[in-house]
């Protein structure tokens, strides 16, 4: 028989839901933020709905004190959609991927459009330090962002698509999972 739950335990449950629902629909958001709509659930029960997301690896806080959502896998309906995936993937880190003395990549690979477009839907902390190099247009941001878009690229390399989209991305899994629901 299930043990009965009690009432705070619950409202964390309820709390953690609409945490959840209020980063999916609106993306990074401070406690603060967070909290202003959930004015019903007490200071505990916030703050343990969201260690237990946090916990659970659905969310995580960012440098700047914002929270987020994590978002860790990719499912891919069949190998053929994977392997697509791949490619493209390996296509935009192209020169990351096979980097040579004589043919390293320049700062404007860097700022290519559509790998920007997957680090800010795919890797939001990755695109931050993006964001800090032009910002503050400093060599020492250039280098960390770098460093880590080789990270991506030796991932890519050894069979990781990268995650998030671009215009560019292949819609195949789109198309075929219209398929698969229809059928």
């Amino acid at each position: 028989m299930p043990r009965k739950r009690n009432k705070p335990e619950l409202k964390s449950c309820v709390c953690a839901a609409n945490i959840f629902r209020k980063l999916k629909e609106n993306g990074p958001l401070t406690s603060h933020e967070l909290k202003r709509g959930l004015k019903k659930f007490s200071e505990k029960s916030f703050y343990r709905a969201l260690n237990c997301l946090k916990g659970l690896g659905l969310i995580r806080e960012r440098e700047d004190g914002k929270y987020e959502l994590i978002e860790r896998w990719q499912i891919f309906l069949d190998e053929e959609g994977y392997k697509i995936k791949l490619e493209h993937s390996k296509e935009l880190l192209r020169r990351f991927i096979e980097q040579s003395d004589l043919l390293p990549p320049s700062e404007s690979d860097f700022r290519n459009e559509y790998l920007l477009q997957h680090l800010k839907s795919g890797y939001p902390e990755i695109y931050s330090k993006y964001e800090e190099w032009q910002k503050n247009e400093e060599k020492t941001y250039y280098y960390i962002y770098k460093e880590e878009i080789e990270k991506l690229a030796l991932k890519v390399k050894h069979g990781e698509p990268l995650k998030g989209y671009c215009e560019l991305c292949p819609r195949v899994e789109i198309k075929k999972l219209a398929e698969h629901r229809e059928s």
